[in-house]
Parts: C-alpha cells; structure tokens; sequence
C-alpha cells in the first residue's frame, strides 16, 4: 500500500443524521428525520430533518443545471445554467437566464462588402453582400461544454434560396430558440465565387476563414441578435519542403486550435506538379481563436500547422505548432516532413478473458505513441479502430511503431473490464499475428454507507461510479498520440440492504464515487472525487464505511426569465419549470480543487440532484462538504 492511503480510510470526520428505526422493515429507503438535535449528532434538527451547523458547511458555490420537462416544449429541451454562492441554508431563489430567439449574422469586413459568394443553387452563381453580412454555416457551442456538462450544439446554414429566386434582399441570418448564456461560436463563411467581381486584391483581402470565438455571451432579451464581425483575416505563408521518397500529391496543409481541433484557416492542396520546396500560393488564411472580453488571450500562436494524407490513405497526419515553424519571420513558415515513410503491414490480434480466455466481443482502439521514420520533434498522429469477430479477432492495417492499444468490452459482457497495452509493430513481416489482449474481471467494491454519528445504514440508495471529472480534459495533441488517460465505464449499483451493505463492479482507472439517496429522503449526496483503482488491486475490495455528511437545505421558487407572456396564459404547462430537473454542481478546478470562478473551472462535479415542485418551487438537500482532494485506492 502506498502513501495515498486505500480508500475512504480516511478519518473523514463527516458527520451524518439520523434515520429513526420506526417502521425500517416496511420502507424501501433511509429517511433523513429527527424530532430534536439530539437526533442529529454534530448537526441540528430543523423542521423534521438533520442539517448541518454552519461551521460544518464548507459549500459555498453551486452551479445549477435547470433541465426543463418534456412538456415544456417551448423550451425545447435544453438546459440553462445559474452559478451563485449559497446561503448556509434557507430560502433561496433561482433565476435562470430562460430562453431566447437568437438572430446570428456575420459582418463582412469594409473591404469586402462588393465581394460575392458560392451558390448552393446553381453551380456558376453568385450571392452578393447583404447589408455587410454574408452567407455562412453557424455553430453556437454552450461554453459550459468545456466542464463535461450537455452542450447540445445549435447548428444552422444561411438560406439563400428566396434571396437568388428575386425575392426582396434580406440580411444573410440564421435563427434558433436557444437557452441564453456563454457560447463558443464557431463561423465558416461561404468561399467566393468564381465571378470576376472578385478580383486578385479581393480574393486576397476577402477569402475568409471559419472564425472560433470563445465565451461569447448571449443577451438577456426575449430577443437576442448575435453579429459577429469578421476582421480582414491573417495570413500564413507555409513552405513545405517535399520528400524524395514518396509524394504529397493531394495532401493538404491548414491550421487548427490546439484543444478541439477545429479549422481555422483556409485550406491548400498540394499540387501534382509541385516542385521542392514548395511554397503555398495563395497562403493560408487565418483567424486566430478569440476569447470574449479579452482580446489577447490567444495569440501566443499556439495554432497547429496540420499535413493531411489524403482520404484512403494509411499514412500519418503531421503537426507543426506555429510558433516553431515560423522560423526567420511571424507569418512565414517552414514544415518539413520526414524524408521516408513505411510501408502499412496486416496487423491481427485477438482480446480474450484473463483467466478463462473466452474471446471476447469488444471495441479496439490503436492509437500510435511512437512511428517508425518520424523523428523526435514532429508529432505525427495514426489510429486505427475495430470491432472483433465471434472469436474475439481483429484484423487492421498499421503503420510500423508503438501503440498504445485500447480494448472497451461489449455492453452486454458486463463482467470484464477495459483494459490497454503497449504494443510494437515490426516493419516486417507484412503480416503479423499472435498478439492477445487479456481483459481482467471488472474490480468489485464491498462497502458499507452509514450515518458515522450512530453507524445506522444508508438504504434504498444508488451508488454510482463513473469516469472522473478531476483533469479530464486534454488537448487535441494529448489524444491524438494516446497520452489521455482511459475513461472508465459508467457503473451503478443500489444498496437494498438495511445495513447499508452495497456492491458494485467497476472498469480501472480514475474514477469519481458517489452514493445517491433518492430525492424524498431528505439525504445528502456522498461525493468523492479522483480515486484512482490501480489495476493491482485485487478484488473484490473491501472499503472503509461511506459516511454521508448532514446537509444542508435550500428552499424557493425557479423562474425562467423571457417565457412570451401570452403564451405561458394559454399554455402555462409548456413554459413552467414544475417537474423539471435540477441538478447541483460543484465547479473543480485543473487540480481538482472547489473553485468559485467559471473561468478558472475545468470541470463540474454533481452534488445533488431533485425535480422542481408542481408549484415551480424546489427543495435541495446538498452536502455540507464534498470530498474534492485526490485519493489513490491500491
């Protein structure tokens, strides 16, 4: 066992509530109630239940995830947020942003107002400027995306049919009924067209890149106009100096942002006929990415110069961080990729059972950490994905190299685990078999959740184990070249034993425990985050006690800002909040640690959870602490 102590033994001195013994056998479910403070241990009784005292409550800031009812049409489904410190206890109010009619235009630079743009009509047509705005394809992406929360995105395209039928010009728009909040928006402008309006001068000035903007704020009006105005865009010269040993006919060279991968550039393709070094004509044009509110958050040119093989193609993609190939001059850069590439080989292998080696149904990932002929400083990134056979076989084309291999067990083979392995892949021979990846049984935890002031049992609760929120994110590079950690399977088990007794089978790996009483218990979520299950434990593990914590409880009524006031008199039920879910999150920084500022969050934790009231109001019982610090169970 090393320092990081095996789980939960912990000495958290968490203290619980009481769950009176009067009629246990008939319920299903541990009550949270009291009829005095002498019930409650550390904690106080208020109105029949066991809080928290205030120097026992270390929760000072939620956010709040109002997810509305299927019968609340008028909202479409989608989830707005609300981030605020709390009270102690007591009443408290929720006020979410609501929803809006969101306009969305991009605004041309001046320079480009006489430019014109393909036609999806007809083949050789043109569409003009519009008011200063031009046709393009919108992505709104909810910011809070980034924390691992929902973030369905809104995706629409400038309709330009009625406009090149001769119908009255209308400003190029596109439109959505969307939750109001902070969005990253990610704009592709139509390319020009052929027409002889647009010039060489023009072309150069008004090609026009995707554009990402991050964090952008979205009103709070019923209506909310989004114009994103598109500066005239910067420009990269790329050099490539071409390989001897084999051809980049139809590779193509673009940039990309370094954390999702998105283009934000044009795109060039390397031409038949091109001859070393060949420099890219026109340049790349790009935008880098722009964070709302403070201009020079991105330009310290992080952007990836990316080299494509074409489609069909086993050979790797190649990535150049700006700032590291604009060798002599900003604006001017040299790539180089490596002189040889080898040949793909025939790659088999087989994913059994450890112990049993029954052949196993089975989804495979090969993710190359190291390629054969790439030197050290050049990332070059190639992975091959399959799904094996009755006989738990799968066959792939491979590039020679090491490989970190991923094997994810079918839904319904439940009793196994995932499992990884390094592997390398010889040039030779052409065809390679024999090599086996053995999926261990899924770890099993035995624990007990009680109430640590009296060691009365947690019952009729769930208990959930899935992949951890604590450093879960991770740039496009730290994926491509297999660096990001495994992502455990979302596991969920109950405890039905009035003991408290519970079991669950989890995959290894970080993960982030909880026990979840039902919402009427009037009980506290029990959270604890980052435990790591090394692959050498060995099961089943028997955990110390989960002690749940008091809570303490927030009370009031949820109201949805901008619901059209006529519409919620003639259909109040599809514009209400009542029976809506409300869930409770605790924002974690990149350490893992509670953090007030969204800004500074890398992720969000769920805390607790209910469903509003029929009428519009809510009671949360949250936990008075959350058990945030990193833990390692081995």
């Amino acid at each position: 066992m090393s320092r990081a102590l095996s789980l939960w033994i912990l000495g958290y001195a968490l203290s619980g509530c009481s769950v009176t013994a009067l009629a246990e056998r008939e319920r299903t479910t541990a009550v949270n109630e009291c009829t005095s403070s002498s019930d409650c241990g550390n904690g106080f009784c208020s109105e029949g239940a066991c809080l928290a005292r205030p120097a026992q409550v270390s929760l000072e800031h939620v956010l709040f995830e109002l997810t509305p009812h299927s019968t609340a049409t008028g909202f479409g489904g989608k989830p707005v947020y609300l981030d605020a410190d709390i009270p102690l206890s007591g009443e408290f109010d929720l006020d979410f942003g609501g929803f809006a009619e969101i306009t969305v235009t991009a605004r041309v630079p001046e320079a480009c107002r006489g430019a014109s743009f393909v036609s999806y009509q007809e083949p050789a047509g043109s569409v003009p400027v519009v008011a200063d705005t031009l046709p393009a394809r919108f992505t709104l992406i909810p910011s809070v995306g980034r924390l691992g929360l929902v973030a369905d995105e809104y995706r629409a395209e400038v309709n330009t049919e009625l406009l090149e039928a001769g119908n009255d010009p209308l400003p190029h728009a596109v439109r959505f009924r969307g939750a109001l909040g902070a969005y990253d928006v990610y704009v592709e402008p139509r390319a020009l067209s052929a027409s002889l309006a647009n010039d060489d001068l023009l072309r150069s000035k008004c090609t026009l890149p995707p554009q990402l903007i991050r964090q952008q704020p979205l009103g709070s009006s019923a209506l909310a106009p989004l114009t994103v105005k598109l500066p005239s865009p910067a420009s990269l010269g790329v050099q490539v100096r071409l390989p001897t040993a084999y051809s980049l006919e139809k590779w193509t060279v673009d940039l990309v942002e370094p954390d999702g991968g998105r283009l934000i550039s044009t795109t060039q393709t390397i031409p038949a006929d091109a001859k070393s070094p060949y420099d890219l004509d026109p340049p790349l044009y790009f935008y880098p990415v722009w964070t709302y509110g403070n201009p020079d958050a991105d330009t310290s040119s992080t952007e990836l110069v990316r080299l494509s093989p074409p489609a069909g193609l086993s050979a790797p993609t190649f990535y150049y961080q700006r700032k590291t190939v604009e060798i002599f001059d900003r604006g001017s850069a040299v790539i180089e990729p490596p002189p040889a590439l080898s040949v793909p080989v025939s790659f088999e292998g087989q994913v059994l059972g450890a112990g049993d080696s029954r052949p196993l149904s089975a989804r495979v990932l090969l993710t190359a950490t190291e390629l054969a002929n790439v030197g050290s400083g050049v990332s070059a990134t190639f992975e091959a994905r399959a799904q094996t056979d009755r006989n738990g076989r799968f066959t792939v084309a491979l590039l020679p190299g090491k490989y970190r291999v991923r094997a994810t067990p079918a839904e319904n083979v439940d009793e196994y685990a995932g499992a990884e392995a390094l592997w390398e892949v010889a040039e030779t021979p052409r065809r390679q078999t024999g090599r086996t990846l053995e999926l261990p049984a899924r770890i099993e935890l035995r624990g007990r959740a009680v109430f640590s002031w009296n060691n009365s049992g947690v019952f009729g609760a769930l208990v959930a184990v899935e992949p951890s929120k604590v450093g879960a994110g991770s740039s496009l590079l730290t994926r491509a070249l297999g660096a990001a950690p495994p992502a455990p399977r979302f596991a969920l088990g109950s405890i039905s034993n009035v003991s408290g007794q519970f079991s669950v089978g989890s995959d290894f790996g970080k993960v982030d425990f909880s026990v979840r009483p039902p919402d009427a218990s009037k009980l506290p979520w029990f959270v604890m985050a980052g435990v790591d299950l090394a692959t050498d434990l060995e099961s089943p593990k028997q955990i110390a006690p989960v002690a749940l914590p008091l809570p303490i409880r927030l009370e009031g009524d949820v109201r949805i800002a901008n619901a059209p006031r006529r519409a919620v008199e003639l259909y109040p039920a599809r514009y209400r909040p009542a029976q809506s879910r409300l869930r409770a999150y605790v924002l974690l920084d990149a350490e893992g640690q509670a953090t007030r500022t969204v800004s500074e969050a890398r992720s969000a934790l769920p805390i607790a959870e209910t469903r509003v009231g029929a009428g519009d109001r809510y009671t949360l019982f949250l936990p008075a602490s959350v058990n945030l610090p990193v833990k390692t169970l081995n």
